[in-house]
């Protein structure tokens, strides 16, 4: 009897202090519970029912109320109980409409869109995505419209449509690179490696597998550490090469011990199951499965229990154990019946209390629509008189929009003649330059040096006649005059890259750069396996080379790094540096000529230009896209 009397005590006392929490309290508690949550949804259970109690007893803001409902979505989406995770999503949708706030409804509805993603459905998944990112570019929140395009490429990836994946996994990296969010750059990285994975491009699937999990790790982020490293473990499945996948695995399963995450620590032990199966290495494959039975058990997720029982099945089957396998098998079998019926009966109460809110709302509009309706009939009457003084207003416009419509066609006609015969005059203008540059390097390199080679001679017939000053005076003048016409020959047209073409010619360009002493290049080239037209690779190597020059002459850069990266249709170049910025205005509209060079250079490649920089702040990121078929 004491016991139960304090037992009550307590409770009360707990109550209490729920229903006092702010809702700073209640915020800071949603907060905690997503930090768990992300590790191991189980943590959070307890904080959900601090929350679930808080928010019962108390009276808060709708938007307190949206967010505990967000937080019960994602609780369980991480569960993946999708159903449910979508009923709290609509609820929380309805509290943030009620607060009319564009943002947060985007951000509900691309929840719900990672639901359906998840369940195949995804002409539904599309259409929140859609509807999501106008809502995120109507408040300018990049980061919300890095998460859209990311659920539309894995939708599309998801059904195959490959080039509409790469096309939204490249705008999904572009923002990323461009809001500097390296978590979303690796989880980009990540997509591109499970494309070229289902292309058969496993060597290509790795690099960017292993610029996610850099980039993952650099972070701290463990959740994303451990999925990568299973995406990777699985490309090295495909390659057949098992011992990297067992280490990918395993390092996987350290990060998930770390951070306790015991749900993926029994899916990786699931997966090492399934892999030591496959190479018959049975003792190991049952202890890996037995362990991922026993995780699966303590947490109480029978759906993934059963997923660990059709794996013993398979296993005792492998071993020609037929009575073991027959049992698991049942065992297995039964658990799928229940959870079957338990999830009908869950979908069935879910839609019992839609339906009944369905039908509060039906009677609310009903009401609305009645006095609605009579509204309309006083203002038709005062429409009809509008509509005809408004059909004499539309006729008048018509004909006058017509007019000038006529005029700006013709005026449209003369620009563009003017700018396609300038661009045909500069286009002439560029080609003549350069070909002056490579007849003049010629001259320069093949004339002037025979000259210097006889003067050489000339220069070795003094030296025997003892007067050694002034042939080593003689000699080093030689020396200087022969560097610097090495110099303008380069600078007008590189032998390099007329003989051996863009790639060499790039990392000789950054190496000369480096020979200064005073900045450090860096250079990789990904799936450049193809060249250019001449032409196109004289433009490109120009453009980098004024960007470069750019850098180093105002920037005051320690550090310049160039990357270059082949794609199925075109190529993306990408120029970093750690020197104050610059304002892009005052560069595009200068006297020089750089900017002009550049624009009209990528224009007749077709190509496009990104430059991320500010005036006074530390790096600068250019990004360059240029088709393969020029």
């Amino acid at each position: 009897m004491v016991r139960v009397l304090l037992f009550t005590g307590l409770l009360l006392v707990f109550l209490s202090s729920v229903k006092s929490q702010t809702e700073k309290e209640i915020l800071s508690t949603i907060e905690q519970a997503k930090e768990l949550m992300n590790k191991d949804p189980v943590s959070s259970k307890p904080y959900i029912d601090r929350l679930e109690n808080s928010i019962k007893s108390g009276s808060y803001k709708p938007f307190i109320k949206a967010k505990y409902h967000m937080l019960l979505g994602i609780y369980h989406y991480r569960l993946a109980k999708m159903d449910s995770s979508l009923v709290y999503y609509d609820r929380a949708l309805e509290y943030y409409q009620q607060k009319d706030s564009a943002k947060q409804v985007a951000m509900a509805n691309i929840n719900k869109a990672m639901c359906y993603t998840y369940t195949g459905k995804y002409e539904k998944a599309i259409d929140l995505s859609l509807d999501a990112l106008r809502g995120f570019e109507q408040e300018n929140d990049l980061k919300g419209v890095c998460m859209c395009n990311n659920i539309i490429a894995h939708v599309y990836f998801s059904k195959r449509k490959l080039d509409e994946a790469i096309k939204y996994t490249k705008e999904f990296l572009n923002i990323a690179v461009k809001i500097r969010d390296t978590t979303e750059i690796a989880s980009a990285y990540n997509n591109l490696g499970a494309i070229y994975q289902y292309s058969l491009k496993f060597d290509s699937a790795n690099i960017y597998f292993e610029k996610a999990i850099k980039l993952a790790k650099a972070n701290g982020n463990l959740v994303n550490v451990t999925n990568h490293l299973q995406n990777m473990a699985s490309n090295y499945l495909e390659l057949e090469q098992t011992a990297k996948a067992r280490q990918a695995y395993l390092e996987a399963l350290s990060a998930a011990s770390e951070m306790k995450d015991t749900t993926s620590i029994g899916r990786i032990n699931l997966n090492l199951g399934k892999l030591n199966t496959r190479v018959q290495n049975h003792d190991k494959a049952l202890n890996h499965i037995s362990k991922a039975l026993h995780v699966f058990k303590s947490l109480g997720n029978r759906d993934l229990e059963r997923q660990a029982l059709r794996e013993m099945y398979h296993h005792y089957e492998a071993v020609a154990n037929y009575q073991k396998a027959l049992e698991y098998y049942k065992e297995s079998d039964s658990l799928s019946e229940v959870l079957f019926n338990e999830e009908s009966d869950r979908n069935i109460e879910e839609l019992r209390t839609q339906y009944e809110t369905e039908k509060k709302d039906k009677q609310i509009k009903l009401q609305n629509a009645e006095i609605v309706q009579k509204d309309l009939e006083i203002q038709r009457n005062y429409l009809l008189l509008g509509g005809l003084v408004l059909l004499i207003i539309i006729a008048s416009l018509f004909i006058y929009l017509r007019y000038l419509k006529i005029r700006q066609k013709q005026v449209l006609a003369l620009e563009q003649t003017r700018r396609e015969m300038e661009r045909k005059q500069t286009q002439s203008l560029i080609q003549s330059q350069e070909q002056e540059r490579r007849r003049f390097a010629t001259d320069l390199h093949d004339g002037m040096g025979q000259l210097i080679s006889a003067l050489s001679l000339n220069l070795q017939g003094l030296k025997e006649n003892q007067s050694r000053k002034l042939h080593d005076h003689s000699q080093s003048l030689l020396s200087e005059i022969h560097g610097e016409i090495r110099n303008i020959a380069f600078n007008l047209m590189p032998q390099i890259l007329t003989k051996e073409g863009l790639i060499p010619a790039l990392r000789h360009l950054l190496k000369r750069i480096e020979m200064s002493g005073k900045i450090q290049t860096g250079f990789d080239a990904y799936d450049m396996n193809f060249r250019f037209s001449k032409d196109a690779e004289v433009s490109v190597y120009r453009i980098v080379q004024e960007l470069l020059s750019n850098i180093t002459k105002y920037s005051g850069a320690k550090n310049i790094s160039l990357q270059i990266v082949g794609h199925e249709e075109s190529v993306v170049l990408m120029i970093e540096d750690d020197g104050f910025g610059y304002d892009l205005n005052e560069f595009k509209n200068s006297d020089g000529n750089g900017w002009r060079n550049i624009s009209f250079r990528l224009e007749m490649l077709g190509g496009d230009i990104d430059i991320d920089t500010k005036k006074g702040e530390q790096t600068s990121v250019v990004t360059i896209e240029i088709p393969k078929e020029v």
